[in-house]
């Protein structure tokens, strides 16, 4: 349970990040089977890359909704829904079980276990650890080397798209394949990616917003209303 916590953390944040760091990781064109070249996809994460980094410039952030469902050897492994919100270094997560706020300096997540909310915080956690959780030191994983492609005769849900396609050069990767849907406005719409061989998520976007104002203490734990309540909070150093 934990391991599928830590993987729908870090994969719902992942998505919309991606087309912000593409553009700047591969240094050379490369060929991928279909034929379409990395400079031409490269080119559309420049567009969608020079439209994000406007939306998000100061103190805006975004928010989404978003469905996701895993799948091993074919099999659903269950679908869930939830909404993420992200400004700075500073993100949360909700969903029916549980929620994750990062301000910057203070982890917490909260689950419901057997009825009552279990809550762990850890104050000023380890970059290690935060390499794991946070969704923005998750984006070092281009680092290892993806090739690129674009198909830009895509349609998903009825709606003309452009859809980016990686692969990776090592077999080890945490990701082997990923697909990107994003719609006229550059917004992402959906993404599929492979982990392993046998696993895949699927992420359904919807109510995509970029350059919104989100106040500060939503990235916060009421620690003393979770008190109140009857949340059962556990400290990490």
């Amino acid at each position: 349970m934990n391991n599928m916590k830590n993987l729908f953390i870090k994969m719902t944040a992942f998505f919309f990040i991606a087309s912000l760091t593409l553009c700047a990781q591969q240094p050379q064109a490369q060929q991928i089977n279909d034929g379409t070249n990395e400079t031409k996809a490269r080119e559309f994460l420049d567009q969608v890359a020079k439209k994000y980094q406007k939306d998000l410039s100061g103190n805006k952030g975004l928010e989404l909704s978003y469905e996701y469902s895993i799948f091993q050897n074919r099999q659903s492994g269950g679908t869930n829904k939830g909404s993420i919100k992200i400004k700075n270094n500073k993100f949360y997560i909700n969903t029916p079980g549980m929620c994750v706020w990062y301000d910057g300096k203070t982890f917490v997540q909260s689950a419901m276990n057997n009825n009552s909310r279990q809550v762990q915080i850890q104050e000023n956690p380890k970059k290690s650890e935060m390499d794991i959780k946070n969704p923005y030191s998750f984006l070092t994983l281009y680092k290892k080397g993806y090739l690129l492609s674009l198909d830009e005769n895509v349609v998903y849900q009825g709606m003309p798209c452009k859809e980016v396609f990686l692969r990776s050069k090592q077999s080890k990767s945490d990701i082997q394949e990923m697909y990107i849907a994003f719609d006229q406005n550059l917004n992402p719409v959906s993404i599929r990616l492979r982990q392993g061989k046998y696993t895949w998520i699927r992420i359904r976007i919807s109510n995509f917003k970029a350059g919104v104002v989100i106040p500060d203490n939503t990235f916060v734990y009421d620690r003393v209303e979770g008190e109140k309540r009857g949340d059962k909070i556990f400290i990490y150093n």
